[in-house]
């Protein structure tokens, strides 16, 4: 249950605010993003706190 909350909220932060590539997917990212900033640490961020650390 906490994973997918996870997703939801980076899955809206990407969307709404970066859209890097066409080429990367929202899951491609996330999967970067937890190799940096560790899913443990990172599950319980709000969309704002993603956001601010994927700039």
């Amino acid at each position: 249950m906490d994973f997918r909350s996870f997703y939801a909220r980076f899955k809206q932060a990407y969307n709404e605010h970066l859209k890097l590539t066409e080429t990367l997917t929202v899951g491609d990212v996330m999967l970067i993003y937890i190799k940096v900033f560790h899913y443990e640490s990172s599950k319980n961020k709000t969309k704002d706190q993603l956001h601010t650390e994927l700039n």
